[in-house]
């Protein structure tokens, strides 16, 4: 029962797959401008690496770690798969 006593909680509705989009375009835009304003180049190889090493850590832990993500994402490239592609104009 839910605190409120009013029987089983609902199952938690989850939008990862636009989460997860507003994230990339996030993080995406601010590598970008950080690549614009040369930090990469300011940065040393040693801490490049390691940030390319602590980002692909972080991805293989949050799909490792997160159920939720990983049925979202596969829901989602199951629906890509089987949607009508595009038509092709005859030629």
């Amino acid at each position: 029962m839910n605190p409120a006593g009013r029987g089983a909680t609902p199952a938690m509705v989850t939008d990862a797959p636009r989460v997860i989009g507003v994230a990339i375009a996030f993080f995406g835009a601010l590598a970008l401008v950080g690549w614009h304003e040369d930090v990469f180049a300011r940065l040393g190889p040693e801490t490049c690496w390691a940030v390319v090493a602590f980002a692909l850590a972080f991805v293989a832990a949050t799909w490792g770690l997160d159920d939720e993500l990983r049925g979202s994402l596969r829901r989602f490239r199951k629906a890509r798969a089987t949607s009508p592609g595009a038509k092709r104009p005859a030629t």
